[in-house]
C-alpha cells in the first residue's frame, strides 16, 4: 500500500512484512478511530483508513493472508498516567 505522503518508517515495516508473509498468515490492523481530544470525535482521515483497510484487504485476500481489524481502544484522559493507580476504591464486578 502507497499513497502520497507516506510515513517511511512505517513503509519500511510494510515492506518487510510483505517480504516475510505467506498464505494462512494473520495480520492485525490497529488505528486510533478518535481524536486525543476532550471530544474524542473520529480522526478525519477514518474514510481514507478504511478505504485503503479495504485495498489491503483485497489484495491480502488474493494471497491467502488473513487479517484483524482492531476496534477503537478507550481514551483515557488523565494528566498523568500514574493517576489512574492512585484510586484507593476496591473494584467490584
Amino acid at each position: 500500500m502507497k499513497r502520497d505522503a507516506v510515513f517511511p518508517p512505517r513503509q519500511i515495516l510494510y515492506d518487510k512484512i510483505v517480504e516475510r508473509i505467506h498464505p494462512g498468515d494473520v495480520i492485525l490492523l490497529a488505528h486510533i478511530y478518535l481524536d486525543r481530544t476532550s471530544v474524542n470525535a473520529p480522526r478525519d482521515n477514518l474514510r481514507a483508513w478504511y478505504s485503503d483497510v479495504e485495498t489491503l484487504g483485497e489484495g491480502l485476500s488474493a494471497k491467502g493472508i488473513y487479517r484483524v481489524v482492531v476496534g477503537p481502544l478507550p481514551i483515557f484522559h488523565f494528566d498523568k498516567v500514574a493517576k489512574s493507580m492512585q484510586s484507593k476504591k476496591p473494584w467490584s464486578i
